[in-house]
């Protein structure tokens, strides 16, 4: 593809981060309670770079999740819900 920074962090391992983020802060590290998840991916993340993710809760049984990149203060997954079980 050619990014001007070189090879970029596969999308899957970004949006693993934000699934693992949410198990651990959401569901107290029970991934069970997991329910389903979606996102858009908006920007490129490079190895190396610190991210973020916030998340507002909704309802009890669903977030809405952002994840930026700390360096560049640049969200790099947007419009991500995830829905658990209560």
């Amino acid at each position: 593809m050619g990014f001007e920074r070189g090879p970029i962090l596969h999308g899957l391992c970004s949006y693993g981060f934000m699934v693992r983020h949410v198990a651990q802060a959401a569901c107290g590290g029970d991934a069970t309670r997991l329910r389903s998840f979606e996102a858009q991916f908006r920007r490129p993340v490079w190895p190396g770079d610190t991210l973020v993710t916030e998340g507002w809760v909704v309802r009890p049984d669903a977030i809405a999740l952002q994840v930026k990149v700390k360096e560049r203060d640049e969200v790099v997954i947007a419009g991500a819900w995830a829905t658990l079980a209560v």
